[in-house]
Parts: C-alpha cells; structure tokens; sequence
C-alpha cells in the first residue's frame, strides 16, 4: 500500500448553518483541500479560514451529501458538506 500523501486536490462547497453561519461570518465556502479528504480535514480547513468557528469544533455534527457522517468519513470530489451545531427536538 501506498501511504504518500497525493498532490491533488479537490474542491469542496461547505454550508454553514446557525450558528456556525454566524460565526463563519458566510452561508457557504469552497475550499481546494488535498486528496484524499476526511471530513475532519474540512473542519480544519474552514476553522483555519474562520477562526470563529474553533469553540464550536467539538460539537459540529457534519453531512455529506445530505447525509450524516463521521468525522473520519473520507469526502468525494466535489462534494457539498454542511456543518451545523447539534439539534434537539421538543
């Protein structure tokens, strides 16, 4: 197996929403990330962008493609992510 790291990239469209939106300062962003692409790696990316967003890092909960997923799901090319805070219901 080969663990080098590829010099290609991929973009990725990020959502925003509540108050990640707010602390984000933006609803959405693309970001050119290396591949392959975790989902992690886009959080770091937009906390690097926006700095804001770091106290919420804990608790984001992550979709791609309108699905959930965990933080060490790997992202496909031109995927769109969201990043929201948790949900409750009542």
């Amino acid at each position: 197996m080969d663990n080098r790291i590829s010099d290609q990239t991929q973009t990725v469209r990020v959502l925003f929403f509540a108050g990640v939106r707010e602390a984000a300062g933006a609803a959405e962003a693309t970001f050119e990330l290396p591949e392959p692409m975790r989902a992690s790696d886009v959080i770091d990316a937009v906390v690097h962008r926006s700095p804001a967003v770091k106290p919420l890092r804990g608790s984001l909960l992550v979709a791609v493609d309108e699905c959930y997923a965990r933080r060490t799901d790997v992202v496909p090319a031109g995927a769109v992510v969201a990043l929201f805070p948790p949900v409750s219901g009542g």
